[in-house]
């Protein structure tokens, strides 16, 4: 193990005594001059590219030039180094470690991967082993090698070693003992056995490995961990004694312990970071975090670390310094040909994520929710506050050009683009309930928390604006202001406007709204209306007065500038006031924000303020804003994207984790009571069974709260120790399918274990194999509980409702509780049922007790800070009596909150059912916002295929004229949208009854409550002539119908990367622009760059127009407007528009719009070639099924279905082989001609047909299923004829491996009924025995009678199954070949597959017949009565055949049925 002579005699040695001799020079430099920056920064320059300077010193200047950032002192050196004779690389970005940082050395000179390292007691020798068969030792302070030995060992790869100051302890190759070795004496001491062999459960021998050590620095003790447990296990030396055991972790890697030089801490590489543990308190924390895998490392006190990465390169670091920004980005620490910049940025970015707040990341994907969770929502959402008059031609400029341009490069980038403008298109009457202000602060939060980039613009032009008095006063505030007022007049005003209500915590006055004391402020009579206005702005005024006054006399500074409100116009001393805060606001900006944050334009003031129909000048100033405006913003937004994709919140699942988690939160903020069911839930944790937990219950029960609290509690019964996956199902795309969820719950645990999983598998079975593949790797200390609600909310496809996905025993350590509805329809609880999984194990949730119910009413009230009188409390306990549903309560609990202490009992009224609820809901939302408007939005949202964004409802209520009419009734907007405010306020009244879902890719909104669903349809989609219309909108919202061309429109958008002025500004979150006097531009040149981008620009602002809509407005006249609408392109760049490919054909559908069905989507061959490729035939199929169930006897519909299903095994893998099928297989082409034409205009490459070659449709194959990746082995068929499947009804006849031995099987009871061997052994003529086999077999559906056949004489043997006598025997035919008999649902004909055809025997005369001819080998085939018949092919396709058909002549000449690959024929390759 340690040789007598040490040597250095290969060539790395040689290289590094050249490159240490250079170091020398600048080391003892160094040393007479130890403050002198330039040799500083050259020093430790050279001693990082130790590595690449060894091998290649014409490196020697991209080091230099990629390290030394700041080259002050080295100028010379630096341009010296650019004039290098030799070839070098410049690099472009900062890839290599500055000197000045952590890593002060690298050392290279193994020609092995390095496989071990450790550190002498003082810290100034780290000694290393290699592949290479040497252990090399190393001057740390310097750099320096000191000395090396060579042939170490025979198996040097797996010498792992750790030094104290006299001794050496290594492992056998087996790693299942410890030497340890003198290094005086170059003896062995010690040599120990630590765990001992042991049997396993199976009787087999195995013993566990030293998979990490460290001795203490006494060689006394020695810490050993084997990867079973991970515990630190520490044992005398001498005796072998364990004297304690720390408790492992399980998510830490290694096979590398190492102590400090004290022996209070041990420390060691896992995966990328440095883990230290304290030995006193068993505390542990990650000090490094590295780019590479680290391989060892070694330190004496944790302040100079060595490591070694599995770059090979060794590191130096010392922790007391400060990490160097960007120091690591795209670093390799190597040679250049190593980096890959993408990937690396990645790592790092992660790492930086992981360092500020990596501990809650990782504890929200380990189920930990009961944290703050960071906005994953791909959404730029900007809030734009002005005053209103004075920047009204900016903001109307920027709605028309600039907002579409950037909702545009947004969708491109995959995110949605939103803008609150709360005072666009406000009326007077939108202030009746005073709740503008409050709305507008919920929303810029909303906007902080979501937007990526910017998220906040204002305007400050002339206007201060104002500041309405509080809409409420608290109790004592109140009557400071109220002793404070000496007007006996004021205060009979303020007490009229003011109420007191005993019902909020603390009581408070409540400002009344104005239509309650003066309902004509709501009046269609302008002249009423008027003086409503008038009568409201004079109490105002007196109030106001009167407030603030009183407000500045006997509050505090703070609270009493809440009450100030101040206008431009209006009496000299507001005016004054008014100008004065104004001009704070301006001079406060600087000092808040960035300066480079805020724009100032100057110009000339006229009377009317910015005027640009009439003054050139302010027309110029209005596009320069607009040009300024658009090219800072796309800056932002892009710089924001560049941001997000470098933390966490870009990862799809860490996105999906905290999307349920959210979720989750959501449903735990009110929950109560349920403490029965929740222990029980509790219970099952803790017990070994290892079935699954079933919750179910009627709609509105409460299940999914219950699952919610659940997951929350189990965090804490499990001390923290567990891992928590929860899915509510269908509230996200990845929580909507089968496939989506099992991907995304398999990786989450793959990635909370440790595991790094490989490319998830898209077909169900194998990512249900690698799902409970997953499961198994929950362990005693670690265990996992899975929590998946609603399986009735799952998407069918994928046989998701059938839950052959979910394993019906459970591995060690693993609980998964799933909750369902209970109707027979949603299939999940009556397929539970029938698992054998034990009645505890099922929880019906129960109706809620009455004495939970006045608790949870109490905690909902405390906290939303309410109470109510003792008269409606009875009101609301009375109302839950007639129904007990937790939904009723909530709902009714909603209304009562709103109950003021001085509301009349005529107000104070509740439904006594959840529908009756609902529709109170309804309708009080259709008094307050309008019920036309209420009405058509939520009849768009019922309607809708899986929801809608809030900027496509917002487009499409814009482009609905009814809505807009009944908007504008008395009033015009700038331009004719919808204003954002009203959708605003409508989801703001409906809170929690809608939910956050995935579709599409994007995030919709829907009803979150079946009965809010049905309750809506009910009350807005009765009339189905009005229920067509809201399709036929949305249908002409997602065509694009009123929307900018995008092709004409992509010079429209700012393409930042080919021009770029440099007066663009930095990322920033609030942007700030705001208006002086006018001033003389100096600058000449600016003004001409200036000038040229403006003209640049102005093409490309100008030309972004959608098409004009029609319409008339409140007088008769007929004119039209651009709505603005959302581009709905095929495609946006490379990615594709999967809301119009998704939504577009289902509007069309229920409008009952043939036409455009069959020419935007149907017969469209650009839309079916997109959708192909963006989501798949299945759903391409699923376009034209449900068309022809509306439409079965059209020509083109039924042509286009069949030539597609008979195209599935092509198209299902190769959707560019569409051309292909369509023309090698639509012979009659009527209708059809436009559809072919662009077939053979196809964007991709195909294989043209020149013979009729392929099935065309219209004949007896209708169907060519493709799914199986293995040759088909067997195939059945339901009892009705509808469904392919591997059995019968109720019994299952298989043979065993040699076909001796038919075993039938009852599938109910899951067990053997049957074993039977109708051939008995037989001794053949030369004396052998021999037996017949098998060959073919059926079971008549009564399970009664068993028809068999061997291949020798082919004759049909009936036996009854019981009894298992020969009843009868039927002639078999010697031409015949099979092994697959089938009965017909009759009984009274038997079919099977021989060679290329399909045989059919009559049971009653013993005749037969063959009744279809295959172009290929019959494997399998199956039908009910012959008329439908499935068959299957050793080209592995399904054939479905309809015999009562003619065949068409000629259609199966040199046919394949398959693709292009396996024709004989001559193709034509286009």
């Amino acid at each position: 193990m340690v040789q007598e002579e040490l040597q250095i005699t290969n060539e790395a040695m040689k290289a590094i005594v050249k490159h240490t001799q250079v170091l020398d020079d600048f080391s003892e430099a160094r040393k007479v001059l130890p403050n002198d920056p330039e040799l500083e920064t050259l020093t430790e320059t050279l001693q990082l590219s130790q590595d690449a300077l060894i091998s290649n010193p014409d490196d020697l200047p991209s080091q230099v030039l990629g390290r030394t950032y700041n080259p002050t002192g080295l100028e010379q050196f630096h341009e010296d180094s650019k004039n290098s004779p030799s070839n070098y690389l410049i690099p472009n970005q900062k890839i290599l470690t500055p000197p000045g940082g952590k890593v002060v050395h690298y050392l290279a000179g193994h020609k092995g991967d390095v496989t071990s390292i450790a550190l002498s007691p003082d810290g100034q020798i780290a000694v290393t082993c290699a592949g290479d068969k040497s252990i090399k030792f190393w001057n740390v302070t310097d750099g320096k090698f000191v000395w090396s030995t060579d042939g170490v060992g025979d198996d040097p790869g797996t010498l792992h070693f750790c030094c104290s100051e006299r001794h050496l302890v290594c492992l056998d190759s087996d790693q299942f003992w410890a030497f340890v070795v003198d290094l005086e004496t170059k003896s062995f001491v010690h040599k120990v056995q630590p765990f001992l062999p042991f049997k396993t459960e199976d009787g087999d021998d195995n013993q566990h490995t030293i998979e990490a050590m460290a001795m203490t620095s006494d060689g006394q003790e020695l810490i050993i961990a084997n990867c079973y447990d991970n515990n630190l296990n520490v044992y005398d030396i001498k005796t072998m004694k364990k004297k304690h055991e720390w408790k492992g972790y399980e998510k830490d890697f290694s096979e590398k312990f190492r102590l400090t030089s004290k022996c209070k801490e041990l420390y060691f590489p896992s995966r990328r970071g440095v883990v230290v543990w304290n030995l006193k308190d068993g505390s542990r924390s990650v000090i490094l975090q590295h780019t590479v895998n680290v391989v060892d490392v070694v330190t004496a006190d944790l302040h100079i670390v060595v490591t070694v990465g599995d770059d090979r390169v060794v590191r130096i670091w010392d922790t007391s310094c400060e990490q160097i920004e960007d120091s690591h980005k795209g670093q390799t620490d190597g040679p250049e040909e190593n980096t890959k910049d993408t990937e690396l940025i990645l790592e790092k970015n992660e790492s930086c994520q992981e360092k500020s707040c990596g501990t809650t990341s990782e504890l929200i994907i380990q189920g930990k929710v009961d944290l703050e969770c960071p906005s994953t929502t791909k959404i730029v959402r900007i809030f734009t506050s002005s005053t209103f008059t004075d920047s009204f031609h900016e903001r109307n400029a920027l709605m028309e050009k600039v907002y579409p341009n950037l909702k545009k490069v947004c969708q491109e980038e995959g995110y949605e683009f939103q803008v609150v403008d709360m005072r666009w298109g406000v009326r007077d009457e939108a202030t009746d309930d005073h709740m503008t202000t409050e709305l507008c602060l919920r929303e810029v939060e909303l906007c902080k928390k979501l937007s990526t980039g910017p998220c906040f613009v204002t305007f400050l032009s002339h206007k201060y604006g104002y500041r309405s008095f509080p809409r409420l006063i608290p109790e004592d505030e109140f009557k400071q202001l109220s002793d404070e007022i000496q007007s006996a007049e004021t205060k009979e005003v303020i007490q009229k406007w003011f109420m007191r209500d005993d019902n909020s915590v603390p009581p408070t006055y409540v400002l009344q709204p104005i239509s309650s004391l003066l309902p004509d402020f709501k009046s269609s009579n302008m002249d009423l209306q008027s003086l409503a206005k008038k009568a409201w702005d004079d109490d105002r005024t007196i109030m106001q007065d009167a407030i603030v006054s009183a407000a500045i006399q006997c509050l505090d500074k703070v609270r009493a500038h809440e009450y100030e409100m101040s206008e431009c116009l209006g009496p000299e001393k507001k005016d004054k006031e008014s100008r004065q805060l104004l001009s704070e606001l301006k001079n406060a900006l600087p000092e808040r924000i960035p300066k480079n944050h805020l724009i100032l334009y100057k110009i000339k003031w006229s009377k009317n303020g910015v005027d640009p129909e009439k003054r050139c000048q302010h027309k110029k100033y209005i596009h320069k804003l607009c040009v300024d405006f658009e090219s800072s913003l796309l800056k932002m937004i892009k710089d924001g994207i560049k941001t997000r994709l470098q933390t966490d919140q870009a990862d799809p699942l860490f996105e999906e984790i905290v999307q349920q988690t959210l979720f989750c939160q959501e449903k735990c903020k009110a929950f109560q009571g349920r403490l029965d069911s929740l222990e029980k839930i509790s219970h099952y944790l803790v017990d070994e069974g290892r079935n699954p937990f079933v919750v179910y219950g009627e709609s509105g029960c409460g299940k999914t709260s219950i699952m919610a609290m659940a997951a929350k509690r189990c965090w804490d019964e499990f001390g923290g120790n567990v891992v928590v996956i929860i899915r509510f199902i269908g509230t996200t795309p990845d929580s909507s399918t089968i496939g989506a969820l099992l991907t995304s719950i398999t990786l989450q645990i793959m990635k909370v274990y440790g595991q790094y999983a490989d490319d998830m598998p898209e077909n169900i079975r194998q990512l249900t194999d690698a799902f409970h593949n997953s499961l198994k790797q929950a362990s005693k200390f670690r265990p996992l509980v899975i929590l998946l609600d609603s399986l009735d909310q799952f998407d069918p496809s994928g046989g998701a409702c059938q839950l052959g996905w979910l394993p019906q025993s459970l591995p060690p350590h693993v609980k998964i509780i799933v909750s369902t509805l209970p109707e027979d329809q949603y299939e999940s609880l009556p397929i539970l049922k029938a698992l054998n999984i034990p009645d505890e194990y099922f929880l019906d949730i129960p109706k809620l007790p009455d004495n939970e119910v006045s608790g949870i009413l109490d905690k909902w009230l405390e906290t939303n800070g309410r109470k109510l009188t003792d008269f409606q409390r009875r009101k609301v306990m009375t109302a839950f009596q007639k129904c007990s549903l937790p939904l009723f309560l909530k709902l009714s609990f909603d209304q009562a909150c709103r109950w003021t202490s001085y509301a009349p009992p005529d107000q104070t009224i509740l439904q006594t059912t959840v529908r009756g609820s609902i529709d109170a809901l309804l309708a009080r939302i259709e008094q307050l916002h309008g019920k036309l408007f209420v009405s058509h939005a939520l009849a768009y949202l019922t309607l809708s295929k899986s929801g809608l964004t809030e900027s496509e409802l917002e487009d499409i209520l814009s482009c609905d004229d009814e809505v807009l009419d009944d908007v504008y009734t008395y009033w015009t907007p700038p331009m004719r949208r919808l204003p954002p405010y009203l959708l605003v306020r409508l989801k703001a009244e409906l809170g929690q009854y809608l939910v956050d879902r995935g579709a599409d890719g994007v995030r919709v909104f829907y009803w979150y409550h079946r009965q809010f669903i049905e309750a809506a349809r009910d009350r807005y989609c009765f009339d189905k002539s009005e229920t067509r219309k809201r399709h036929m909108d949305m249908a002409e919202f997602f065509s694009g119908t009123w929307s900018a061309d995008y092709n004409n429109s992509k010079m429209a958008a700012i393409n930042m990367d080919t021009f770029y002025v440099k007066v663009h500004f930095n990322f920033c979150t609030t942007m700030m622009i705001y208006w002086g006097y006018f001033s003389t531009i100096t600058n000449i040149v600016t003004t001409f760059i200036m000038v040229l981008y403006l003209m640049f620009l102005k093409f490309n602002i100008s030309n972004v127009t959608g098409k004009l809509k029609a319409y008339k407005d409140n007088k008769g006249n007929e004119s039209e407007a651009d709505r603005q609408v959302t581009l709905q392109p095929l495609k946006f760049g490379s990615t594709y528009n999967l809301r119009k490919l998704t939504n577009l054909p289902y509007h069309r559908l229920q409008a009952r719009q043939t036409e455009e069905l069959k020419t935007e989507c149907l017969l469209s061959f650009d839309f079916i070639f997109a959708k192909l490729h963006a989501i798949g035939l299945r759903q391409v199929l699923d376009d034209f099924s449900e068309a022809c169930k509306v439409y079965p006897n059209d020509p083109e519909l039924k042509t286009l279905t069949e030539t597609l299903q008979l195209s599935h095994n092509a198209l299902i893998s190769y959707p560019d082989e569409l051309p292909s099928q369509v023309l090698g297989r639509i012979y009659n082409t009527k209708g059809l001609e436009q559809f072919l034409e662009d077939c053979k205009n196809s964007p991709s490459y195909y294989l043209l047909p020149n013979q009729k070659i392929l099935t065309p449709s219209g004949g007896r194959l209708v169907h060519c299923l493709a799914e199986h990746e293995g040759g088909v082995k067997c195939i059945a068929l339901s009892p009705d004829g509808q469904i392919a499947v591997t059995c019968s009804e109720r019994h299952l006849v298989c043979l065993d491996s040699d076909q001796f031995w038919a075993f039938v099987v009852d599938l109910a009871t899951k067990s053997f009924i049957h074993k039977v061997q109708p051939f008995p052994p037989f001794t053949t003529e030369d004396g052998d025995e021999d037996q017949y086999t098998i060959d073919a077999m059926v079971l008549t559906p009564d399970g009664k009678e068993l028809i068999i056949a061997n291949s020798s004489d082919n004759n049909l043997n009936v036996y009854d199954i019981k009894t298992m006598k020969k009843k009868h025997e039927w002639k078999g035919c010697e031409q015949d070949c099979s092994n697959k008999f089938r009965i017909t649902s009759t009984c009274n004909e038997l079919y099977f597959p021989s060679r290329r055809e399909v045989v059919v025997w009559n049971l009653k005369d013993g005749s037969r017949s063959v009744i279809l001819q295959h172009t290929v080998n019959v494997v399998d085939v199956v039908t009910t009565d012959l008329h439908i018949v499935v068959t299957v092919g050793d080209d592995r396709m399904l054939r479905i055949w309809d015999t009562s058909r003619e065949e068409i002549e000629d259609s199966h000449k040199g046919q394949t049925d398959g693709s292009e690959e396996n024709t004989k024929e001559d193709i034509q390759l286009k």
